[in-house]
């Protein structure tokens, strides 16, 4: 999959990008806004962890894309499709932008209008939602300008940085379905 903006192209998670999330879980803050697990890992365990959950049973439930600045080579962050409910035509997407210099640029929002047009029009997807850790008002802003919605406030779905955080949970249906 690669899929080109003006600003970013989503490509498959190559070596480096598991490396950049890997030290990418190394800065506090980072996993501070994420609800992964917050234990530094190597990008050989992140990469198995992410690539076991890919494709069970010959069905993909998870897809994974690196973004990249159309300036440049290098991974600024990625976008995610994860748990794919084919029956139902639902999935939960996910974005990191791991590099601090990349954040407030448009960057996310570009990758994140771009993962949304994919999971509809190449997937056939009818929703894509997403839960964001409360306060990461970047993130949910970000979701609410490509035209999110805020379904519900979810409490104490996260355990983040030795407590409980409460989650919105946001969602866009697909308007041609």
């Amino acid at each position: 999959m690669f899929l080109k903006g003006e600003k970013v192209t989503l490509g498959p998670m190559e070596p480096e990008a598991w490396k950049s999330l890997a030290l990418a879980h190394l800065d506090k803050d980072f996993d501070l806004l994420t609800s992964d697990d917050p234990f530094p890992k190597s990008a050989e365990d992140i990469a198995r962890i992410y690539s076991k959950f890919s494709y069970p049973a010959g069905r993909i439930f998870q897809i994974f894309a690196s973004i990249g600045e159309e300036s440049s080579t290098r991974g600024i962050g990625m976008v995610a499709l994860n748990d794919i409910d084919w029956k139902n035509r639902n999935a939960q997407g996910h974005i990191s932008i791991w590099d601090k210099e990349a954040r407030n640029k448009g960057f996310g929002n570009e990758a994140m209008k771009l993962m949304v047009d994919y999971g509809f029009n190449d997937l056939g997807l009818h929703r894509i939602y997403s839960i964001i850790i409360a306060g990461n008002d970047l993130v949910i802003n970000t979701a609410k300008s490509v035209g999110f919605k805020i379904e519900a406030q979810m409490t104490g779905c996260f355990f983040v940085g030795g407590r409980y955080k409460n989650g919105v949970l946001v969602s866009i249906i697909n308007p041609v379905k």
